[in-house]
């Protein structure tokens, strides 16, 4: 026996014989079955393994949203952000939502674009595996705040073909201030 209930809100939940279930979606569609009506055509789809990687993705994006480092990850290409953490939200005074749209050149008041190009070249090139910065970064009030970033380049294929560069960003204002 076959039935489906309500799961989450988003899926359906699927029984199998044994009495174990599972998470379906579950696709509807008429077929004109000509002079014996209409009937309907349902395509259940098993999708365990979707929720699963799902949840993974959360579970990794809340550990990097608790660190207080700030983690960016942005387009070669455009140079805009595709994922910015809490951390680096926190540090910045903005709100991750309001830094979506910015690119690396909406932080850093030191580093024309032609320059931060051919800092992420070697990068790109594969000729460099990493590369760290000392920089300063401009917060949403003006003030600036000095980093230290890692970068890498990601191997991950994208499917806009764009390579993405990962930066791991940590204040140092203090620890400059001490040695200071």
């Amino acid at each position: 026996e076959f039935f489906a209930r309500l799961l989450d809100k988003n899926f359906l939940t699927a029984v199998r014989q044994d009495g174990s279930t599972f998470p379906v979606e579950v696709a509807l569609a008429p077929i004109h079955l000509g002079a014996e009506g209409t009937g309907v055509v349902a395509i259940v789809r098993d999708v365990t393994e979707r929720i699963e990687a799902q949840r993974r993705i959360n579970e990794i994006q809340q550990t990097l949203d608790g660190t207080e480092e700030g983690v960016y990850v942005f387009d070669a290409d455009t140079l805009l952000f595709d994922y910015v953490n809490q951390g680096a939200a926190d540090q910045l005074g903005r709100s991750r939502a309001e830094m979506e749209g910015m690119s690396v050149l909406d932080l850093n008041p030191t580093m024309a674009e032609a320059d931060y190009r051919a800092l992420i070249q070697p990068l790109l090139a594969g000729r460099m595996s990493s590369r760290t910065i000392a920089t300063r970064h401009r917060r949403k009030d003006g003030s600036e705040l000095e980093v230290e970033c890692v970068l890498q380049s990601s191997e991950v294929p994208h499917p806009d073909g764009h390579r993405r560069i990962v930066a791991f960003c940590r204040d140092v204002t203090v620890r400059l201030e001490t040695e200071r």
